[in-house]
């Protein structure tokens, strides 16, 4: 694995390790988006959007919306989306599982 391959695998182990819910999630990436340079709006507000601006919207802790105003309008340059979600309970791998589980009162094997 190459040190670019391993740092970008830490990096998604730490994110994870740090978001246990939907809501310590967007703080993630709340964070994230900040220190990238992102600047917060907020959805009962008008917004002054400017080009190339970095802008993103939380609604109720637990839903991020991230966008780049382009150069262009977006009857111009088009509009490109990508959308993710994060579900409530996560599965979770457990470092050290306890020995004898059971599933549904029997033992899981």
């Amino acid at each position: 694995m190459t040190p670019q391959a391993h740092a970008a695998a830490q990096d998604l182990l730490d994110f994870i390790d740090a978001s246990p819910s939907p809501w310590h999630a967007i703080a993630s990436c709340e964070a994230r988006l900040q220190a990238a340079g992102f600047s917060r709006l907020e959805e009962v507000d008008r917004w002054q959007l400017v080009a190339e601006g970095r802008y993103y919207v939380v609604r109720g802790g637990s839903s991020i919306i991230a966008f780049i105003v382009g150069t262009q309008t977006a009857a111009e340059a088009g509009l490109r989306l990508i959308g993710a979600h994060t579900d409530s309970p996560g599965l979770r791998l457990k470092p050290k599982p306890a020995e004898g589980c059971t599933r549904h009162g029997a033992p899981w094997r």
